[in-house]
């Protein structure tokens, strides 16, 4: 009996340790209320259903300075959309975990997409290529299956999303949202991430036949699309989490029941093709690519180059000839002077002899 209250005893600290330790996951700030409400609070209280004996702390990390913020929040786990999942790979060791499957998606590596809207009446946009100049609505910069899926087709076009759009108006989430910019005429394109456009329909928000998506994509989904597909959501770990704590947590994530929800975590590739979006964009582990040097000048802006060397060469022959004219010219003009000279000399000359001649004669 003694032996086994020692036992206990040497043993209670190390059972109060685990009873209290505590995993940390972060949330990127950049997804919509729906999905905080629908996917991301049901996966933390099962969390927490699943493993009593970690205390689960949730904290929330801007997109802006999204290292920084990192770095100070020390969170394990991160849950954010595949497009920082990609950034922070390299940079701080994120290690996939799974990826959101729903039930309307083709895949899990090919669930998100973004549909750009326009007016019904407006007649004179037609296809993607027809936006150039325009004034865009979004909903936030760094909204990875909305902005950042749909710049990502105006680069896969040959155009500069920088540079693409006149204007563009963000809604944050908030009124006036993105049809409703486009719909009062204030901006002439929206892009809408996945299913938000028949989200909106269904709500009664906007009605059949009120907005037009151009060059929607042929296909069998339960959502319409006018861009390539993505992996959804990602909940990964960072390269300082325990491994007693990634394993129970990926146990927890894997073994989630759909139940009532519409989506599941499971283990999903894919995220090649965001590198691609990434590098396309200039953003995350490409963002080194925004250092413009002489060479990137030069290559990107080619015919510019050509057309004012071009210019230059012109102004050159152009200022060589006007020399040469003028040289001719001048050598003409000498050439008439001295000419005059010496017809004036020869005039003085015979003018000389006559007078010569007109007073021997007198004489």
């Amino acid at each position: 009996m003694r032996k086994w209250v020692f036992l206990c005893l040497l043993f209670l600290p190390f059972l109060s340790s685990a009873a209290e330790r505590e995993i940390r996951i972060g949330l990127i700030d950049t997804f919509d209320q729906d999905f905080y409400l629908e996917t991301f609070v049901p996966t933390i209280e099962h969390i927490q259903k699943t493993l009593k004996d970690y205390k689960i702390t949730v904290v929330e990390l801007q997109q802006n300075n999204l290292l920084a913020n990192v770095v100070k929040e020390r969170p394990d786990f991160l849950v954010s959309s595949a497009g920082n999942f990609v950034t922070l790979i390299s940079k701080l060791g994120a290690q996939q975990i799974a990826t959101v499957s729903r039930n309307h998606a083709y895949s899990p590596k090919e669930a998100v997409s973004s549909v750009f809207i326009v007016r019904n009446d407006r007649k004179d946009l037609q296809k993607i290529t027809d936006l150039k100049g325009r004034v865009l609505s979004a909903t936030e910069p760094h909204d990875f299956d909305g902005m950042l899926v749909g710049m990502g087709e105006i680069a896969a076009r040959g155009f500069d999303p920088d540079t693409f759009f006149s204007k563009t108006l963000f809604s944050h989430y908030q009124y006036p949202d993105v049809a409703t910019y486009v719909k009062v005429g204030a901006a002439d394109v929206g892009i809408l991430g996945t299913c938000q456009y028949e989200k909106l329909l269904t709500t009664g928000q906007i009605q059949p036949g009120e907005f037009r998506v151009l060059e929607a994509k042929n296909n069998t989904e339960a959502c319409i699309r006018s861009t390539e597909r993505y992996p959804d959501t990602v909940f990964y770990a960072l390269d300082t989490a325990p491994i007693d704590e990634v394993k129970a947590v990926s146990l927890s994530l894997l073994s989630m029941p759909k139940g009532e929800f519409d989506f599941e975590w499971v283990p999903a590739s894919g995220f090649l093709k965001v590198y691609d979006l990434m590098k396309s964009l200039k953003l995350g582990p490409y963002e080194h690519l925004r250092e413009t040097t002489v060479k990137d000048f030069i290559l990107s802006h080619q015919k510019e180059l050509l057309l004012a060397a071009l210019l230059l060469c012109a102004i050159l022959v152009h200022v060589v000839r006007v020399n040469w004219l003028v040289n001719r010219r001048t050598e003409e003009l000498k050439f008439a002077l001295a000419v005059q000279r010496a017809t004036e000399r020869k005039a003085r000359e015979n003018r000389q002899k006559l007078d010569l001649l007109e007073r021997l004669c007198s004489e």
